[in-house]
């Protein structure tokens, strides 16, 4: 099996294997651990703040039990998001997006910011995301989504950015995702990539293949020998150990 390389592994939300998921010591961890590309997950709030969270609801890694997209920034900017991973991460906060792309530059990290649309509103998340993002460097920034009409409308009101699409089947239309959508690359979940046994027919379009989430080193290589450009891991650290 081939030996995986750090510029062939993503740190998923951080080294989120040890530290609380989508925090700054996360990401941190990730730095230090020799790993230059981040994904993390972008939610937006009721008052059309963007915050770095997963989930559709509190109550997994921040107490509470709203929908993500019922809270404003006021009631989560001190919120604790690192307690449920053990007492020695209390008082880690939630990122807003303006920190995540500050320390991302500062760093020199690449970053995919995965949408979560939580099911709604994907022309005003793609509108305020473009307006948002028009300020900051584009180079090391990579917007991806399971939601396709999303993607749609942010690479109209985008047209620069990288863009993904994130995928646990074999997606439908390739030729769309390279022609209408621009697509740089497409996400997809490691067993699907595995029992497919190749992605030369991503490549022939022109599209990168990245798969999540691969936490063994027999998978990771198993994935780069089938010709997986990058694979997604909670754990890179593990990844980089030789056997």
């Amino acid at each position: 099996m081939p030996q995986l390389f750090r510029e062939q592994i993503i740190a998923h939300r951080g080294l989120s294997d040890s530290y609380p998921e989508n925090t700054l010591v996360a990401f941190e961890a990730a730095k230090n651990a020799g790993i230059d590309w981040i994904e993390t997950d972008i939610s937006m709030l009721k008052d059309e703040e963007l915050i770095v969270f997963h989930d559709k609801t509190l109550g997994r890694t921040v107490s509470g039990k709203k929908n993500i997209s019922d809270c404003v920034w006021a009631e989560l900017a001190n919120a604790d998001a690192g307690i449920w991973k053990g007492e020695k991460y209390t008082g880690e906060k939630l990122l807003h997006l303006f920190d995540a792309l500050t320390w991302a530059e500062k760093n020199d990290v690449t970053l995919i910011l995965e949408m979560k649309c939580h099911g709604a509103r994907q022309m005003r998340l793609a509108e305020v995301m473009a307006s948002f993002l028009s300020a900051w460097q584009k180079e090391q920034l990579i917007i991806s989504s399971f939601d396709i009409d999303f993607l749609y409308q942010f690479g109209k009101a985008a047209p620069k950015m990288r863009l993904a699409s994130i995928h646990n089947s074999m997606p439908e239309d390739l030729e769309y995702l390279t022609g209408t959508l621009g697509l740089e690359a497409v996400h997809l979940e490691s067993d699907f990539v595995l029992s497919k046994g190749s992605v030369q027919e991503f490549h022939n379009q022109g599209l990168d293949v990245r798969a999540w989430t691969v936490n063994d080193s027999q998978t990771a290589s198993a994935l780069i020998a089938i010709g997986v450009d990058m694979v997604m891991s909670d754990c890179p650290q593990v990844l980089l150990c030789k056997s």
